[in-house]
C-alpha cells in the first residue's frame, strides 16, 4: 500500500466513522426526549454521546487535510506545499484540543482550547466554501467542478457542525434543572425543543454527506 491508496482508504474511514457514529449519537439524542428518564438516566445519555461523538469529531479534523492531499496528489488541486503542510499543523493543533477538553468541557480552561478549536473550524468553512464557489465559476484551485462543489458541500457540513454546537449547548443546563426542580412540562418542552432543533442539523448532516459520496463515486461533471 503506497502513501496515495493509505490516504485514500483513512478518507474513506473518515466517512464512514463520521456519519456511522453521528447516527449513534442522533439516537441517543432522541431517547433524551423520553420523559420517563429519570436525571440520572439522561445524565448517563448525554455522557454516552459525548463519548461516542468524539470518533465523528477526529474524521471532521483530518478528513479536509487528507481529502486536500489526495486531490493534489491526483492533479485535481493546484495547492502548494507550504499550504498543506499548514493544514496538516492547523489540524493537529485541533486534534490535541479536541483530546484535551474531551470529558472536562466545564472546566475553565477549556474555554480557551474551545475558542482555538472555534477559530479553526471557522477558518475551515469559510477556506472551504469560499474556495468551492470560486473554483466552480474559474476553474481554479479545484480543476473540476464536482470536486468544486464537493469542496463546497464540506464547507457546509462545518457551518452545519458550527450551529448544532450552538443548538445543542442550553440542553447541559435544562437537564441539570431536572435534579433540582424534578420533570415539569416546561422542562420537558425544553429538552424537546432543544433537541428537536439541533436534530434538524443532524439530518441536514446526513443529506450533505450523502451527496458528497455521490459526488465522490460517480463524479458527474
Amino acid at each position: 500500500m503506497d502513501l496515495y491508496q493509505f490516504l485514500h482508504f483513512a478518507h474513506v474511514l473518515c466517512v464512514i466513522y463520521w456519519v456511522g457514529t453521528s447516527i449513534g449519537v442522533v439516537g441517543l439524542t432522541i431517547a433524551q426526549k423520553n420523559s420517563d428518564y429519570s436525571y440520572d438516566q439522561r445524565r448517563m445519555l448525554i455522557r454516552l454521546s459525548i463519548d461516542i461523538d468524539i470518533a465523528p469529531r477526529i474524521a471532521m479534523v483530518i478528513i479536509t487535510p487528507i481529502g486536500l492531499h489526495l486531490a493534489s496528489m491526483s492533479g485535481l488541486l493546484e495547492i502548494p506545499t507550504y499550504v498543506l503542510v499548514l493544514v496538516w499543523l492547523m489540524a493537529f493543533i485541533w486534534l490535541g484540543g479536541e483530546y484535551i477538553t474531551h470529558g472536562r468541557e466545564h472546566e475553565p480552561f477549556a474555554v480557551k482550547f474551545y475558542i482555538t478549536i472555534g477559530v479553526i473550524m471557522a477558518i475551515a468553512c469559510l477556506s472551504l466554501m469560499g474556495f468551492g464557489i470560486y473554483a466552480l465559476i474559474n476553474g481554479w484551485p479545484f480543476l473540476q467542478a464536482w470536486l468544486a462543489l464537493k469542496a463546497l458541500l464540506l464547507g457546509l457540513v462545518f457551518l452545519v457542525s458550527i450551529s448544532m454546537a450552538r443548538y445543542y449547548a442550553p440542553l447541559v443546563n435544562v437537564v441539570e434543572r431536572l435534579r433540582t426542580e424534578g420533570s415539569t412540562d416546561e422542562i420537558e418542552n425544553s429538552i424537546c425543543f432543544y433537541i428537536n432543533r439541533g436534530l434538524a442539523g443532524s439530518f441536514t448532516l446526513i443529506f450533505l454527506w450523502a451527496a458528497i459520496v455521490y459526488l465522490a463515486i460517480n463524479k458527474p461533471f
